[in-house]
């Protein structure tokens, strides 16, 4: 896959930016936005993504909608298996690398990089994609001080060495962009089946958050349409299909 790309030294969020001007017809899928600084990141749930200028690789995608829009929580599930492969380039030791359902990539139990999806529409109203990400790059053990909900680290923690975010880009986009391709050219049964071999989760006593509602239970699997399977014992199965998953 194609991809056109835009650097900005700061912007209020890429994802923003993308629904923006997509909106407007300025661009089409395939474009890339990267910011050093924003001052509105998201992540899930809305919550803020954070991060230092040049401390972290945030960027979003614009996509056509590859699949239909009852499956497109595999869109960011195919983007974590992108970022996995690209993570394992950089720090060769995969044996702490986990994906975190629904879209989150740990290392060592800690919060390495995350995927938000949107939905948007282009000037002639066709329905897009947007998958905005997040990764920590030079972050040190000081900058996650406070009140984190999942413990953090960054490449920086792992490997001892400092990055250019911009100069990572090319390495990300190519693992992403093929799944992608491979998302159009094989369907969509595998990347389930991909991604949960890349989690570990199966067999693992679980909690979902969901609003108000907690559900614990040992996961069976990843739907094909990306939804986690529970068993809650007792012959008592959960389909669950959004929620804040932790073990």
């Amino acid at each position: 896959m194609e991809f056109q790309v835009y650097h900005f030294d700061s912007l209020d969020s890429t994802n923003n930016w993308l629904k923006q001007n997509a909106v407007q017809g300025f661009i089409k899928p395939g474009a890339v936005v990267q910011a050093n600084f924003q001052s509105d990141g998201r992540g899930r749930l809305g919550r803020k993504w954070e991060s230092k200028s040049e401390d972290g690789l945030m960027f979003s995608m614009l996509l056509e909608p590859l699949l239909p829009e009852s499956l497109l929580p595999l869109i960011g599930l195919l983007i974590s298996l992108g970022m996995f492969d690209g993570i394992a380039k950089e720090i060769g030791d995969t044996s702490q690398l986990k994906l975190r359902w629904p879209n989150d990539i740990l290392y060592d139990n800690k919060k390495l990089s995350g995927i938000l999806c949107e939905s948007t529409h282009s000037d002639d109203d066709k329905k897009l994609t947007i998958a905005g990400i997040g990764l920590n790059v030079n972050q040190t053990t000081a900058d996650f001080e406070g009140d984190f909900r999942t413990p953090a680290t960054s490449l920086h923690m792992i490997t001892g060495k400092r990055s250019s975010p911009a100069k990572l880009l090319p390495t990300f986009l190519q693992s992403i962009g093929f799944y992608l391709d491979r998302l159009e050219t094989e369907g969509w049964s595998w990347v389930s089946r991909e991604w949960i071999e890349c989690s570990g989760l199966t067999g693992e006593h679980v909690e979902v958050a969901d609003g108000n509602q907690r559900i614990a239970g040992i996961v069976e699997e990843i739907r094909v349409d990306g939804a986690l399977v529970l068993n809650l014992g007792r012959g008592v199965r959960r389909t669950v299909r959004s929620g804040e998953l932790s073990s």
